[in-house]
């Protein structure tokens, strides 16, 4: 999600999705449904700790071929970053898209 700061709080102008499939691992050969220890929720081995998931992430640690059958998973990581987009720039994007018409769903 993209932000531009303001004197009093921030403005969101723009977001980006990175959708891809990850084979999940647990410790301890669980699965996601008795993925806890002590009641609290453990993490998959396969999902980073240090910072937001990403497709070269996921790439690298060669947990991107998920295979048919498999259970996947559900979830979604959120990077917060600056922008200098003001709100009012925020469709110049679309709307100066060369030899393009956008589409109004893409307005709304």
């Amino acid at each position: 999600v993209e932000y531009h700061p303001l004197d009093d709080g921030s403005r969101v102008v723009g977001f980006y999705v990175e959708p891809f499939s990850i084979e999940h691992k647990f410790p301890q050969n669980m699965d996601y449904k008795s993925s806890t220890i002590d009641g609290k929720q453990v993490a998959p081995e396969t999902c980073s700790t240090e910072r937001a998931m990403d497709l070269d992430l996921v790439k690298k640690a060669d947990h991107l071929f998920v295979q048919k059958g498999a259970k996947v998973l559900y979830t979604y990581d959120v990077v917060w970053r600056s922008s200098m987009i003001k709100w009012a720039s925020r469709w110049d994007i679309y709307l100066s898209m060369d030899n393009a018409v956008p589409k109004k769903s893409t307005l709304v």
